[in-house]
């Protein structure tokens, strides 16, 4: 308020000296005690006592006030008086210079202050003196300053109302009243109080006013009440400035504390001008442009210029415009004389002009403003798609179109070289501009006209129409320019608060940072260290956009696939049409990725293929073809297509590609008439066609030594067709053929009828469009183009030189956006989303926000919270939000229902399943292992797309072949319009046969209760039997029984009740007729197969409700019993009609914890058996969207589904019936049939799906201390555990012993993530910590059972993730995301961010801390305790005797044991004779050693012995020769582990630490002998025992001892290498090869192959490694074609007596990995054999593996069926890497068996008797000497063609378990236990007890192999028959102290640990320190 408030105003304002300020009248003053003028008393603490400062200036008007002015202290003495810094507290108002009036209220604050206008007025009296206030705020905050904050705590308003009326008496007059009170409302605005009363019981406050309240202030006006203790005070000040100080040069130091947390710092090299702005001279120009152009105008702002009304206010638009044209025509002149300038001879007077004109060009276009820029660089004028840009004159709407541009040619100009991508402007002479010109000018004089605001308009009329004065006008329109210019900041400072993402209506982007940092955000760019022109400009160097089609290389493509990996997940995206037709991908079998010509290339295997949608017309039009080709694989007859574009309707029509198999091998391009089969081609000819073959190999060409003569590399094809011409072909840019086809130049290639579509595929053909390709292509292309027109030589030339215009997929883009461009697009997204981003700061939504600002989905990242250890009945480990499809059905009818059955549905075949296969399933109790079984349980989510009765699944049985289904169940979901006053609740029901399949059986039907199943939301439901069935084998309802119930659930999950199952209902049915399984499951391989139908079915035929299934049905939706006939036999409603997603078939009852887990986290496949079990019991699953991949269902290619279960190596787990694709929906595989899928109606994700968000409460394990965790709100359960007293706690919270969570956080990108995810879903919640904490593996370095644990998940995988290929897709993302992150998530976090590589939760390493304490104890005799003591047999002492005399004497060494245990078993005799090895015999001993067990087997009461007895004969024993310990005998069999002391072989009583032991019990077994089950029944070791041993060392930390028995193979080549240009033999033989040789075709001369040998990498299940490659000399079709092979020596069991040619009585095997190639398929082929015909073992031309004996007899490779006497093709693709054995067995009585393995199966064999005759003993002999070649009879050879390794021959017969162990790893021993069992096999060795003191026999399955330090393969014991592979120690010597150690101790380091130990002595003769005891 102004001083005017005050009587004395005048005098104050005149005033040269200090004046009070009167406020009470002369006459009131007599009335009202006189104003107080002395301050006796202004210090009081309790008081808020403040000085108000408020100033004026010279002529008394407000400018501003401080009402809590600092800078003041009161003395109270004697002469009481306020000192008052003035000019301070001035200063702290911003005020520093000038002259002003000042004017000093003192008050004390009553009822709040200038920071808490607690009150406000309500009602105001007609007279404006009396007022009614109330409460606005009850609470006070504190001052704005803290000096004067003097409230007190739990002070409010109403206590200071209160406190009016019983105020200190002190401040009081003498009637006890308050003087001189005061209503502020602040700025000096005070309002005399004379009377007030307090309505405490209405808090409403009565206010009697001196004055009339002035009419600024109303109602609502806030105010506070203060007590004035003196009258206002006035004064002037003049403040003068102080003097400037000149500025000094003193360097600032550095900053410590600044803030870099959220900046990016990026390091480059030092560049120079050249190396910042590159090489090319428009590139460089256009980045001075754009950094220097404009630099002193401030901040670019978004205008649209398309509109005048945006730009021009002040100044004139068709000056603007006639000026741009003027400086356009002055660019023009400088570009002539810089032309005419270069076409003179070159000179420094000449190069400086050019200069000099350059600087001139650079100097108009850098003074450009916003508008000339717009015309000078856009190439349109809309801002919008939808154009609601431009200008409007009254009615007439137009826009501002910039100067029209023109594409530059690729040819050079006067500013630089300019690619075809950029643009430039027409000549201002051209006919286009002048039109352009004319129109606009006359647009902008209108404009002018009617622009009110033109400055223009404020001069005079009779100036502006004076023609003298255009130069004066011209003047105004430049000043009015100029004001247009601040006229269009000082608009779009508004726009600072515009939320509109437009670059153009938005924030200028140059505000972008400043405005974020306003509002507290930092901005990051993550683009900073991009080149300067890929940053500006988003080109290359060369100016270069990456634009296809825009050069003339370009033109006129009609189809151009590059190949390049785009997301590797959705093959439509990687195979993209880059040419001008955008062909989509409508159909593919995606090829595999390998390295191209140019960037990535494709391998096709024959059947893959790419199918496009349209359909060019060719004609009779000019077409080309070019691409790039290698390593074809020639088929075996026909012809493969490497494009095809073929009408097949008629007499084929078009042209393709192909590679031709006949008489003369070849590629071609053929093409056919219209009409009359009329045809003609040309062929790149037969010597390229050998060098693009993959079996012609040329090492020494360029490209065979860069692949290691693999692969004769890439070369180019081209094919020009000439219509009235010639056809010609080019290889290598080199024309090879011409062909006159100019007789054919009417004729039209079609398309050859309406309707007629030859759609482009390339890789095969599909000549009549039915959707199955044939005649695929086996090989790599590269850059495939087909053109509309001939290509030029130069054109072919390009396409083979200048590899560089091919274009990588990032690249193929119309226009590339600049770096810069893209960091503002995200920093305007960030700016505009800043309130909700600070809103939700610290939070997931606040991340997931941000993520969307960066375009990133958020799927794609991880967000994990971390809690402490897992807790019972804990919330979901992770909560996530998570898209996926679904997919969507819709029914033909709602009203009638679908009668046609023309609705959407999936249908497969309802067999039985097989319980195990292989290494997939299980045996079931009371089953044999094989036998079939039904599913247990159904189960899918759905969501109703209408409020209607409808259909979900249905079972028939087809009767005869699609036209007879007769439906045998039903389940649907019934509508009802209203229950508890919703409309969204239904139900399920169902109708099921109760049994038999005959007509009469009426079926049963139910329902669940009421649910909301319409609400909108998925419902999972399981459908499901159990059985109480007592016998074992009966109890999978596959016969007949009543036992069986049947149970229908179903339930949902809500997103906004956390974790919980909000709904569920469920029925249960137990039929009482006992055929009812007919209808749930089909054992037999009948053809009337058992159908489902997802989706709902209605049945075929007129029998198709034979059984009253759909009668019923529609009974009891209808409610009406009457229903009969015709419409009976339909269901009455609709099929389905909305989503379902997750459709699942269990071999088991997944159980209501698991449904739960299923239900919370939709992708979960939790088992309830077993935490992996749904490997085994899961046997079928369709996604449906989950997986988040879509489909157009429409399309013959998607026609088909597969089932994602886990066990994906079993892709039928059913007994399969017929042959095509349908047959095999059918009749039992694993895929699924979609039909009635019509067009997609959503036309831009082109697919039958629905796009879904939904929340996952996903369970995970617990993993130890630091559990993922979403949900940290922790809800305690608590309990008394005894009555509540003062002395102890009797309350206990369910978190008392709960560590808190972790402050972990994880934001990050992980390719485990994933993995993780999958993993949770598989296993659950199940305690992984129960794995890895046990005290067990305390000094272990891994967790044993952890590892096993973890291999039943990985079993399921084939391959690795490719690791580097996830890190390459995320290199293109700006991570700049993970610094800005830092500013959402709290502080306290320890977060992890960015691209994050981690071991899954799978994958745990360890460390071992400390080795184990070890107790040695070495007595020489001891008691052998019973490892099994049994309480029911009676304890019998057991004694051995182990005596051994000095081996240094040779003295005889009696060794004897025995064991007498009578123990009393019910059971018959059971004898069992054999003869036990002494595994430690010193060469040379005959002795033998025999036993005779007897035993009782358990059948009956009867008394019986038990007893063993082992002898052994005395002999010397040497040095390395150890004692045979005494067999133990067996207690009774358990069921569980237990511990005991070990074999205790050194007599210690407390067991030897050097060893562990666990055992279950121990068995006889006729091959190992005493053998015992430990851990599990399938894990079989001699003694169950595990070593675990860690040698310390200070030097080496780790070292790991791995032993293995010896390989007992006889030969092994491994045929993957050369070693000194020899194969060598690996094994103990060490028979390497005697030579290579080599026979031509067509002769009978055996060479020396010196041809560089080959090899070929290869991958057989395990295996990955090399093969080497064997070649004929001629094609595989004639026997005399030559070979090549290897000589070894004869690979042959002992001889017998008829001389080394008799190996018939010996048992023989060999095994070995082969590859033949595709033309072998057919041909006979002899792999190993001799110099001569026999013997010999091969495959036959039908294509069965063979051996011929010495006696020249053929054994075949018969299938198993009586004595083998049939044959059949055994052999399944021979084209194919393979493993092979056979195995060779005398049987007695003169006759041999052979068997044969193909993959580790038993594909057949031969049974066969000698020939009686003198040379019977060859009968049944075989020996090999030559690999890769086994027969030669004159020129016949029958050679081997393809890839041969991993050789390994044995003198014994091979059992099976070992040669599936040889068909996993063909490289390894076979001689190893191996088990089928789900655990795994186990490998067990027998040795001697070794120098260390292990026990004699190792469970080695757990071990890794060290291969640090020296590698070594080698033997400690000679004596002994293991090996130890790992690293051999050396050092100076043992005991002794080196300086290699860390701690300068010894590097070996002996001590004694048994009495059989090498003990360390000093002073040994000979300076030796080992000695043996």
């Amino acid at each position: 308020m102004s001083l005017d408030q005050y009587l004395n105003s005048e005098n104050i304002k005149k005033a040269t000296k200090p004046v009070d300020a009167l406020q009470l009248t002369a006459e009131d003053q007599d009335i009202v005690k006189s104003e107080t003028v002395e301050i006796t008393k202004f210090d009081d603490p309790n008081l808020d006592e403040v000085i108000e400062l408020h100033v004026y200036d010279s002529n008394g008007e407000y400018i501003t006030s401080d009402h809590q002015a600092d800078h003041w202290k009161h003395f109270s003495n004697d002469k009481s008086f306020i000192q008052y810094h003035l000019y301070q507290n001035l200063n702290d108002l911003g005020i520093n210079h000038g002259t002003y009036k000042v004017a000093l209220n003192f008050f004390r604050n009553l009822v709040g202050d200038d920071n808490n206008s607690n009150l406000y007025i309500r009602d105001i009296s007609a007279d404006r003196t009396e007022l009614r206030c109330l409460i606005a705020d009850n609470n006070f905050s504190a001052k704005t300053k803290s000096t004067a904050d003097i409230i007190v705590p739990g002070i409010t308003t109403e206590l200071q109302l209160s406190s009016l009326e019983n105020v200190r008496p002190e401040l009081c007059n003498t009637e006890g009243i308050l003087d001189f009170v005061f209503m502020n409302t602040g700025n000096n605005n005070i309002q005399h109080v004379v009377n007030y009363r307090y309505f405490s019981s209405k808090k409403e406050l009565y206010i009697k006013l001196y004055k009339p309240l002035p009419e600024g202030v109303a109602i609502k006006q806030k105010f506070w009440i203060s007590l004035q203790v003196r009258q206002p005070y006035t004064d002037n000040a003049v403040l003068y400035k102080k003097p400037i100080e000149q500025p000094t040069s003193t360097m600032k130091g550095p900053n410590f504390e600044i803030d870099t947390k959220y900046g990016a710092i990026t390091e480059t090299n030092y560049q120079t001008w050249n190396d910042l702005l590159g090489s090319n001279i428009s590139t460089s120009q256009q980045i001075i442009d754009k950094m220097f152009s404009g630099s002193l105008a401030g901040a670019t702002l978004g205008i649209d210029y398309s509109g005048f009304q945006n730009f021009i206010n002040f100044s004139s638009a068709k000056e603007r415009l006639s000026n741009f044209k003027y400086k356009v025509e002055l660019l023009e002149y400088y570009n002539t004389q810089i032309t005419t300038l270069n076409a003179i001879s070159e000179s420094t007077e000449i190069n400086s002009n050019i200069a000099l004109y350059r600087k001139y060009k650079d100097n108009v276009v850098g003074g450009f403003d916003g508008f000339e820029q717009y015309l000078y660089k856009e190439q349109t004028g809309s801002i919008y798609t939808h154009g609601v840009s431009g200008s409007a004159i009254f009615e007439d709407k137009f826009t501002v179109q910039p100067w029209p541009k023109v594409q530059y040619s690729l040819t050079s100009s006067a500013d630089g070289f300019h690619p075809a991508s950029q643009y430039k402007l027409h000549d201002s002479t051209n006919v286009e501009v002048t039109t352009w010109y004319s129109g606009l000018l006359l647009s902008a004089s209108l404009w002018d006209v009617h622009n009110d605001s033109s400055l223009i308009k404020s001069v005079p009329e009779h100036i502006r129409e004076d023609a003298n004065n255009s130069e004066f006008e011209l003047f105004v329109n430049m000043i009015g320019h100029h004001y247009d210019i601040m006229w269009t900041y000082i608009n779009h400072q508004t726009n600072v608060w515009n939320r509109d993402e437009h670059s153009v209506h938005g924030l200028s982007k140059d505000l972008l940072y400043e405005t974020a940092k306003s509002m507290g955000w930092h901005l990051v760019n993550g683009n900073q260290s991009e080149r300067l022109f890929e940053y500006l400009l988003g080109t290359n160097e060369l100016g270069d956009f990456g634009n296809i089609n825009e050069r003339k290389i370009d033109e006129d493509l009609v189809l151009y696939v590059p190949f390049e990996e785009g997301r590797p997940d959705f093959a439509s995206k990687n195979f993209v049409d880059y040419s001008q037709a955008n062909n989509r991908l409508e159909a593919y079998n995606k090829p595999a990725f390998v390295d191209g010509a140019h960037g990535h290339g494709a391998e096709f295997y024959g059947d893959h293929y790419l199918k496009y949608n349209s359909v060019h017309d060719y004609g009779t039009n000019d077409y080309a073809v070019s691409f790039w080709i290698k390593d074809i694989t020639w088929p075996t007859s026909g012809a493969s297509r490497i494009f095809s574009s073929i009408s097949g309707s008629g007499p084929d029509a078009g042209w393709e590609v192909r590679v031709v198999q006949d008489a003369s091998p070849r590629i071609d391009l053929i093409q056919y008439y219209t009409g009359s089969n009329g045809q003609h081609s040309v062929t790149i000819g037969t010597l390229q066609s050998d060098i693009i073959s993959s079996s012609f190999l040329d090492s020494t060409s360029p490209q065979g030594i860069s692949t290691g003569g693999k692969s004769n590399g890439w070369h180019h094809i081209a094919f020009n067709v000439d219509r009235t011409g010639n056809m010609t072909s080019y290889f290598n840019n080199v024309l090879k053929s011409t062909v006159d086809i100019s007789v054919s130049a009417s004729a039209d290639i079609g398309p050859e009828e309406i309707g007629d579509y030859p759609k482009p595929i390339i890789g095969a053909a599909d000549t009549n469009n039915t959707g199955i390709p044939f005649a695929g292509l086996s090989g790599s292309l590269d850059e495939f183009r087909v053109y509309k027109r001939l290509l030029t030589t130069s054109d072919i030339a390009d396409l083979y030189n200048d590899r560089g215009i091919y274009k990588t997929q990032s690249s193929a883009t119309n226009f590339a956006t600049p770096k810069e461009d893209l960091t503002n697009q995200v920093w305007r997204r960030i700016v505009n989303n800043l309130p909700h981003l600070l809103k939700t700061k610290g939070t997931g939504r606040s991340v997931k926000a941000l993520l969307s600002c960066y375009g990133i989905p958020s799927s794609l990242l991880s967000i994990r919270e971390y809690g402490g250890p897992k807790m019972p009945n804990s919330t979901p480990a992770l909560i996530q939000d998570q898209f996926s499809y679904a997919l969507t059905f819709e029914s033909a009818s709602i009203s009638t229902g679908d009668d046609h059955n023309t609705s959407p549905h999936i249908r497969y075949a309802n067999r039985d399943y097989t319980t195990n296969i292989g290494t997939w399933g299980f045996q079931r109790n009371g089953l044999s292992s094989g036998d079939d079984i039904p599913s247990q349980t159904k189960e899918f989510r759905f969501k109703p797309g209408t409020k209607a009765n409808m259909l979900l699944l249905s079972s028939t049985q087809n009767m005869s072949a699609d036209n007879d289904e007769r439906v045998r169940f039903q389940l649907a979901v019934e509508y009802t319009g209203s229950y508890s006053g919703s409309s969204d609740y239904g139900r399920l029901v169902y109708s099921h046969v109760r049994g038999g399949l005959a007509a009469g059986n009426n079926p049963g039907t139910g329902s669940t209760d009421w649910v909301p199943l319409y609400d909108g939301n998925f419902w999972n439901v399981r459908w499901y039997w159990t059985s109480e069935e007592p016998v074992v084998a009966n109890q999978y309802n596959r016969s007949a029984n009543t036992s069986t119930t049947y149970h229908i659930q179903t339930q949902q999950a809500s997103d906004y009740v956390t974790g919980q199952i909000v709904h569920s209902a469920s029925v249960s049915y137990k039929p009482v007729n006992s055929s009812h399984g007919q209808a749930w499951g089909m054992q037999t391989n009948d053809p009337h197969a058992l159908r489902t139908y997802i989706g709902g079915f209605n049945g075929r035929g007129s029998n198709r409700d034979n059984l009253n299934v759909n009668l019923w049905l529609n009974r009891w939706l209808s409610n009406d019993d009457s229903v009969s006939g015709n419409a009976g036999k339909n269901v009455g409603c609709m099929t389905f009609s909305g989503s379902m997603q997750e459709y699942r078939e269990w071999l088991e009852d997944i159980g209501q914890k698991q449904f739960d887990m299923h239900t919370l986290n939709p992708k979960s496949y939790v088992s309830s058996l077993s935490p992996s079990s749904s490997y085994d019991t899961l046997v079928r699953h369709y996604p449906l969207g989950t997986n988040q991949v879509s489909f157009d269902h429409s399309y013959t290619g998607s026609l088909i589904i597969s089932s994602s279960h886990p066990a994906q190596t079993v892709l039928d787990m059913q007994t399969p019936y017929g042959t095509s694709d349908l047959e095999l929906v059918n009749s039992g595989s694993s895929y699924a049939a979609m039909s009635n899928w019509l067009t997609p109606t959503d036309t831009v994700n082109d697919d039958h799906y629905e796009r879904v968000d939904e929340t996952y409460y996903i369970h995970g394990p617990s993993i130890g201390g630091k559990n993922l965790k979403s949900e940290k709100i922790r809800i305690e359960n608590n309990k008394l555990v005894h009555p509540l007293n003062r002395e102890t706690r009797g309350e206990v919270s369910q978190y008392d012993k709960a560590a808190n969570d972790s402050n972990r956080l994880g934001v990050f990108f992980s390719p485990q993530d994933m993995i993780n995810k999958d993993i949770f879903n598989q296993i659950g919640d199940v305690a992984l910590d129960d794995y890895f904490g046990s005290a067990e593996y305390q000094y272990t370095d891994n967790y044993p059972r952890y590892k096993r644990f973890a291999h039943q998940y990985w079993k399921k995988y084939e391959n690795d993730n490719d690791i580097n290929s996830y890190i390459r897709i995320f290199s293109l993302f700006d991570f700049s995301f993970f610094t800005q992150l830092k500013q959402l998530i709290p502080i306290r976090t320890n977060a992890d961010t960015g691209l994050i590589i981690e071991p899954s939760i799978l994958e745990r390493s360890k460390v071992v801390i400390e080795s184990e304490p070890v107790l040695e104890h070495i007595p020489l005799e001891d008691f052998i305790p019973d490892p099994f003591p049994d309480p029911d047999m009676h304890p019998v002492p057991q004694e051995a005797v182990i005596e051994k005399i000095d081996p240094i004497n040779a003295t005889t060494l009696p060794i004897s044991a025995s064991i007498d245990k009578p123990s009393e078993l019910d059971g018959d005799w059971l004898e069992l004779h054999d003869t036990i090895e002494d595994p430690y015999k010193a060469a040379g001993d005959t002795s033998t050693q025999e036993g005779i067990i007897t035993k009782r087997v358990l059948t009956t009461a009867t008394i019986n012995d038990y007893s063993a007895s082992i002898n052994t004969k005395s002999q010397v024993i040497k040095e390395s020769i150890l004692i045979p310990v005494a067999t133990l005998n067996s207690g009774s069999i358990e069921t569980s582990d237990h511990s005991d002391a070990g074999l205790d072989i050194f007599g210690i009583t407390n067991g030897y630490r050097g060893a562990q032991y666990k055992h279950i019990s121990l068995l006889f077994s006729k091959t190992l002998g005493w053998i015992s089950q430990s851990l599990h029944p399938s894990i079989v070791s001699p003694t169950g025992s595990q070593i675990m041993d860690q040698r310390p060392s200070n030097h080496y930390k780790k070292k790991e001892f791995t032993y293995f028995p010896k390989d007992k193979a006889k030969r092994i080549y491994q045929l993957d290498k050369l070693s000194d240009g020899q194969i060598i033999d690996s094994s103990t033989t060490q028979a390497r090869a005697t030579s290579f040789v080599q026979m031509a075709a067509g002769s009978s001369t055996v060479a020396d192959w010196t041809a560089t040998k080959t090899f070929e990498l290869v991958t057989h299940n395990h295996f990955t490694g090399t093969l080497m490659e064997f070649d004929t000399f001629a094609n595989m079709s004639t026997a005399a074609r030559g070979f090549t092979g290897v000589v070894v020596p004869r690979m042959t069991p002992a001889p017998g007596l008829s001389g080394q040619n008799d190996t018939s009585g010996k048992p023989w095997s060999i095994s070995f990995l082969m590859r033949e190639i595709p033309e072998a398929t057919g041909k006979t082929m002899y792999v190993f054999g001799n110099s001569h015909v026999s013997p010999l073992l091969g495959i036959d031309s039908n294509n069965t593996l063979l051996l011929r004996d010495a006696s020249n007899t053929f054994w075949y490779a018969n299938p198993e069926s009586g004595n083998f006497t049939t044959g059949t093709n055994v052999v399944v693709d021979r084209s194919e890497v393979a493993h092979y054995a056979v195995t060779y067995e005398p049987i007695p009585g003169n006759s041999g068996s052979v068997r044969f393995y193909q993959n580790g199966e038993l594909v057949g064999g031969h049974d066969n008797t000698r020939i009686g005759t003198t040379n019977s003993h060859m009968s049944g002999s075989f020996y090999f000497s030559q690999i890769g070649s086994g027969y030669r009879s004159n020129t016949n050879a029958h050679g081997f063609s393809g890839s041969l390794g991993c050789v390994r021959y044995y003198d014994y017969k091979l059992p099976h378990h070992e040669i599936k162990h040889l068909n996993r790893h063909p490289e390894h021993r076979a001689n190893r236990d191996t088990n089928e069992t789900p655990l795994g096999g186990i490998e067990t060795t027998l040795r001697r007890v070794r120098s260390c003191g292990y026990a004699p026999f190792t469970n080695l399955s757990i071990w890794a192999t060290s291969h640090s330090l020296i590698p070594a393969d080698y033997r400690d014991d000679h004596a002994d028959s293991s090996y130890y592979e790992g690293s051999k120690l050396t050092a100076p010597a043992v005991n002794e102290p080196s300086e290699d150690d860390v701690e300068g101790g010894p590097i070996v380091k002996i001590t004694t640990r048994n009495r059989y130990n090498l003990v360390y002595k000093k002073n040994l003769p000979s300076g030796a320190n080992i000695a043996i005891r």
